[in-house]
């Protein structure tokens, strides 16, 4: 099978990049040690959730491609 996540390549903008960095200095300054760590486990599991998501629908989306593939080529679909 081929490298199929090359599409998932992306860049973040630096302002972006500055509004998180802002908001997670806010975060670290408020929560405390006790606060970071819950946060940062939360934000582990939800990115585990996301990526297993993405990759669900990039498999369905493939198996999508290849019934679409299989359908005989007329007219309408060339």
């Amino acid at each position: 099978m081929a490298n199929k996540s090359g599409w998932r390549n992306t860049s973040v903008s630096l302002e972006d990049e500055l509004a998180i960095e802002i908001a997670l200095r806010i975060a670290i300054q408020e929560a405390g040690v006790e606060g970071i760590a819950e946060i940062i486990s939360m934000m582990a599991l939800e990115n585990y959730k996301a990526s297993k998501m993405i990759e669900q629908a990039e498999e369905y989306i493939f198996e999508l491609e290849e019934v679409v593939n299989s359908l005989p080529r007329n007219m309408h679909n060339p």
